[in-house]
């Protein structure tokens, strides 16, 4: 049974108060593990389900978006997406070949790839 996104943010906030009730009593390994799970928290890693398709919510968590520019991207045709009724799904795998599509060189990259091309020539 999925939960609602309201249900999982929800569930993460009554988790986060309960480790915060319990840090006075914590050792310094758990405490470096409690600030790993609520780094976690912040980027949102844990409210996004591990499945294949993403509702519009996800996708925004996902991609850092709000949901007026995941709308421009779709409407733009930048990402794919499916429709079913008035409901947009994205595929997980789309997602993440969209956040890699851009991808821009280091400097180290460009000056390896310099002095080879240099070298070849």
């Amino acid at each position: 049974m999925e939960h609602s996104m309201e249900e999982r943010l929800y569930a993460v906030e009554q988790a986060i108060r309960n480790l915060i009730k319990e840090m006075a009593a914590v050792t310094e390994q758990q405490s470096r593990q409690l600030v790993q799970v609520l780094e976690s928290v912040l980027s949102n890693k844990l409210l996004i389900p591990n499945k294949e398709h993403l509702d519009v919510s996800e996708t925004c968590l996902f991609l850092g978006v709000s949901k007026s520019h995941l709308y421009k991207l779709t409407h733009n045709k930048v990402i794919p997406y499916y429709k079913t009724g008035k409901k947009n799904y994205f595929k997980r795998e789309d997602l993440e070949y969209y956040i890699t599509k851009y991808r821009i060189k280091s400097k180290n990259e460009i000056d390896e790839y310099v002095v080879k091309h240099l070298k070849a020539a």
